[in-house]
């Protein structure tokens, strides 16, 4: 969990906050913006929680919470100082339509892609590649001013079915987007204009979350890959069940068959195929035979007593 300035802000999936890996691929920008990368999954809804310390004093009266998803702007809300509560939960991108509130809930979805889009749409992927795998969350410190109508501006800003070209996906672990579910009847959402202390260029504080696959975070190493099981063979004895060790027993004894089968084919093209002189040949030419390792005969039966 990351706290700038007594505020902390997470991604949270099914209730719980996401595990956060710390980002040590890139250079730090400073302490007012942080980076992690989190775990995500196909179709999985996700919230954007942010808190506020009771400690937090500014020559403020609120804070706004500017959300970028894959790079684009798609809405913002507000923490009042009036507020009673420091804990605020965003559920995804609200509307006010024919007097009722509506709320489109954000979730990871697969990229889809394809060999060779036309040229200006690969153009346009080209720029947008770049930000995709990203939320962004934007603070800036403000005075409320009157409350307005907000615009349905924001309902047209997530597109889940734009296939990208194969070739601007290579050699990134890009593996997720996100898209919006179907719109769903919110409570009543209060609009304020508000006068920003802070400039857009320069925000009071930024947070940034990098939403990968498990298999894209193994690949660049921020989590451990799953360890290859050590064979039967290579393992102490005493550590092996009584399952584990029948099934050593055949193994090995099915190496042994394979090798001594080998062996008789070897002597039998040696003697050409001729039943008759097999003895003669065996005498006069010297034996030789394939060394094998020594193998060890496990009693499984003093196991199961």
């Amino acid at each position: 969990m990351v706290v700038i300035k007594k505020i902390e802000v997470t991604i949270r999936v099914d209730g719980q906050d996401l595990h956060e890996y710390n980002d040590s691929i890139h250079e730090p920008r400073g302490p007012t913006e942080q980076t992690r990368y989190i775990e995500v999954s196909t179709g999985k809804r996700f919230k954007i929680h942010a808190g506020i310390l009771r400690r937090f004093m500014s020559r403020t009266d609120c804070l706004q919470f500017s959300v970028f998803l894959d790079g684009r702007y798609v809405d913002n809300f507000l923490w009042d100082s009036e507020d009673e509560c420091d804990d605020i939960i965003y559920d995804g991108i609200s509307n006010e339509d024919q007097a009722e509130w509506h709320t489109k809930p954000l979730m990871f979805s697969n990229i889809t892609s394809e060999d060779l889009p036309d040229l200006a749409s690969f153009r346009t992927q080209k720029s947008a590649v770049t930000e995709m795998g990203t939320i962004a969350v934007k603070v800036f410190r403000g005075i409320k001013q009157s409350e307005v109508t907000q615009s349905t501006e924001a309902y047209e800003k997530l597109d889940s079915e734009t296939k990208f070209a194969k070739k601007l996906l290579e050699g990134k672990t890009l593996s997720h987007r996100i898209s919006h579910g179907e719109a769903e009847r919110a409570e009543v959402h209060k609009v304020f204009e508000v006068f920003l202390i802070d400039t857009l260029t320069n925000p009071f504080a930024v947070f940034e979350f990098n939403y990968r696959s498990k298999k894209s975070l193994q690949h660049l190493l921020l989590i451990p890959r799953s360890p290859s099981p050590i064979p039967l063979e290579r393992r102490p004895l005493e550590s092996l069940t009584v399952a584990e060790k029948d099934t050593l027993i055949e193994k090995l004894k099915a190496r042994v068959e394979v090798i001594e089968l080998k062996d008789g084919r070897e002597l039998q093209d040696k003697s050409g195929g001729n039943d008759a002189e097999t003895p003669e040949l065996m005498e006069a030419r010297p034996k030789k035979r394939r060394r094998l390792h020594k193998v060890i005969v496990i009693d499984s039966e003093d196991e199961r007593a």
